[in-house]
């Protein structure tokens, strides 16, 4: 995902609920944020986090 506060955001808007957000670390590149929907039920979105550095390397085909 391009940006986490929105996604966020739009979660809030339609009533669900924000438990959590963890940010990057150098260690593990993913903004991530815990979420609930209107009925309970828990999901994650995260948003990965380069500054710019190639990383495909890490994520062979």
């Amino acid at each position: 995902m391009d940006d986490l506060d929105d996604a966020i955001s739009a979660v809030l808007a339609g009533g669900g609920e924000h438990v959590v957000s963890r940010e990057s670390t150098s260690f593990v590149p993913v903004r991530m944020g815990e979420l609930r929907d209107t009925e309970g039920n828990g999901f994650e979105l995260r948003q990965f986090m380069s500054d710019g550095e190639d990383l495909t390397s890490l994520n062979p085909p």
